[in-house]
């Protein structure tokens, strides 16, 4: 892949002139290209196997070996992205290495077990960046997971022709009602596609199975349905066809095409909406952040004079739909709230930047539920965002400096595993977290969490989870370092399990 990839529409401009008393001459028509470049969460819904370590089987082994791993992938616009790896679970057949000083490449290492196949799990932290005054800010962040599997010697001894005839089996294995069961995964049938798929991705006789999709943005590789079509109610549910083919590899007979599967994707339609419960919105609102109002994690951190567009309006759950208002708990000379004209109801959130301080504010929506079916007003809910400013002495100071170097230290150090997170993913709070206030390097640290639904700290700044939660909370832990006249920010997202 490399590059993303782009959709082409044609678009024909006629110009019409008009001089004295002739007007309105039309003139020959001039055809333009448009390209629409696929988001960063695309790149990485396509993002293969093939990308990051050179072909589609690279990561299905059969042997010791290492490959080289990319550290940065550049995109088609420009836009760099650092890739940092990880393995869900370190052990004797698969380790990474890094190689030179500055880590530009980190090879995976490859142990062929002596009995047993083993397969394991390869993450990828995907960071977009964008420049901003010569400085790095950090932009988004998305994880893949890419299974990896090594043959162990005891199996690789098989001949071509029993790989062959284990991948003929498989291939009508794969057809089999049982197997079709497993694989639609609570789905009524494959022209019924509503939820996401279950794809199996090794078999009991060794033999191993990715994926490939007609339309990754519909039905990915891994199952997950993606387009969740909606319609109107005069209309009938929209429906998206997608073929998905298994590919199937033994020891040295590698990527065997399968008969290909149809599925159709069909929309929700009006029919089949559920009637809105009391609950919806105050389900919602727990999940909603900064990126869904207004575009990214970090939209509501302001560093300069800039402005934000605040959405007033948002799809709801069941087909609903959300609207917004919103309202600054105090208005002042740093951040105001400017209506936009014209059709479309449109909000900025300006923010001006003080001479030399920092400035925190509150940001409160009131989110209306609407009802598909009647249009009716259901209920309102109040959620509050902070807002952060930095003032301009912060930000106009000269790169460069030792102070610099270590308060980016302090920075990088800040991970999930280190504050005291657990989990497969260490991401999960289940007792208290260790939020240091001071860095190694000397940088002084301020914590700050999101606020529950009741207005108050999920966690506190000492690491101190307040209350207890009936459901597992996504939460952005936000941490901001000062050291001379620099200062620094990194946000964290980490789940806050349910008490038991």
């Amino acid at each position: 892949m490399g590059n993303l990839s782009s959709n082409k529409r044609e678009v024909e401009l006629t110009p019409i002139y008009t001089l004295n008393t002739i007007v309105n001459e039309v003139g020959d028509p001039i055809k333009f290209s448009v390209l629409a470049v696929e988001t960063p969460q695309e790149y990485i819904l396509n993002l293969s196997d093939k990308d990051i370590c050179g072909s589609l089987n690279c990561l299905n082994f059969i042997s010791d070996k290492e490959i080289s791993l990319p550290t940065e992938l550049k995109l088609s616009s420009g836009l760099l992205t650092q890739v940092s790896w990880r393995l869900q679970e370190e052990n004797k057949s698969f380790s990474l290495v890094s190689v030179g000083d500055n880590v530009k490449s980190v090879k995976l290492r490859v142990v062929q077990s002596d009995e047993k196949d083993v397969d394991g799990i390869l993450i990828g932290t995907f960071t977009f960046g964008r420049e901003y005054k010569q400085k790095q800010i950090e932009k988004e962040k998305i994880e893949k997971s890419f299974p990896v599997h090594v043959t162990g010697k005891k199996s690789s001894t098989t001949t071509s022709t029993d790989d062959q005839s284990a991948i003929d089996a498989a291939k009508e294995k794969i057809k089999e009602a049982s197997m079709m069961k497993t694989i639609l995964n609570g789905n009524v049938a494959v022209d019924q596609i509503t939820n996401d798929l279950k794809l199996p991705n090794s078999l009991s006789s060794g033999v191993t199975i990715r994926w490939e999709s007609s339309d990754n943005t519909i039905i990915d590789t891994n199952g997950a349905v993606h387009h969740k079509i909606t319609s109107p109610a005069t209309s009938e549910p929209k429906k998206y066809e997608v073929e998905l083919t298994p590919v199937f590899s033994r020891n040295s007979v590698l990527n065997v095409k399968g008969d290909s599967i149809k599925f159709t994707v069909v929309g929700t339609g009006e029919a089949v909406v559920p009637p809105v419960s009391s609950t919806v919105l105050q389900d919602y609102l727990v999940e909603v952040r900064a990126q869904d109002i207004c575009g990214s994690l970090n939209c509501l951190d302001f560093t300069s004079d800039n402005e934000t567009t605040l959405s007033t309006e948002l799809k709801g759950p069941n087909g609903s739909l959300i609207e917004v208002t919103w309202k600054l708990q105090q208005e002042g000379n740093s951040f105001s709230l400017v209506p936009e004209a014209g059709p479309v109801k449109l909000l900025k959130l300006r923010a001006s930047p003080s001479e030399g301080k920092d400035v925190e504010g509150t940001l409160i929506g009131t989110f209306t539920l609407v009802d598909s079916r009647s249009g009716e007003k259901t209920e309102s809910r109040e959620k509050i965002f902070p807002l952060h400013l930095i003032g301009k002495m912060v930000t106009t100071v000269t790169e460069g400096t030792e102070d610099l170097a270590k308060i980016n230290n302090d920075r990088n150090e800040l991970t999930t595993k280190k504050i005291g997170c657990t989990g497969t993913e260490f991401n999960e709070v289940t007792k208290g977290l260790n939020l240091p206030s001071i860095g190694s390097n000397g940088s002084r640290i301020v914590w700050t969490s999101e606020k529950d639904e009741g207005g108050d700290d999920f966690i506190s700044s000492e690491g101190v989870v307040k209350k207890e939660y009936s459901s597992d909370r996504k939460v952005i832990l936000t941490a901001r370092l000062f050291l001379g006249s620099y200062l620094k920010e990194k946000k964290l997202e980490v789940i806050i399990k349910a008490s038991k």
